[in-house]
């Protein structure tokens, strides 16, 4: 079952960095640089090379995704109030 949801992430994760990537019009470099990780862990992301870690993951989600959920929400809050930066909205 571990294997079958790794699998999945990497799948879905690889679709959405690139759709929100394409929506917003930014580069691949731009994107590692928003997600915090380099250009080639960003690359071997999208091409389906590696799957996401969980740091990677939290950060794709508070920059590009609404934390109208209440685990999201109250997981956001969590994350600002220790580095002390408010979530990024593109």
């Amino acid at each position: 079952m571990r294997e079958e949801l790794q699998s999945t992430l990497k799948s879905r994760f690889r679709s959405a960095l690139i759709r929100v990537r394409n929506t917003k019009r930014i580069t691949q470099e731009e994107m590692a640089a928003l997600l915090e990780i380099s250009p080639r862990a960003y690359a071997d992301l999208e091409s389906g090379r590696s799957c996401c870690s969980a740091a990677t993951l939290l950060m794709f989600l508070r920059l590009f995704c609404p934390g109208d959920h209440p685990f999201l929400a109250e997981l956001f809050a969590a994350v600002e109030e220790e580095d002390g930066a408010p979530g990024a909205q593109l």
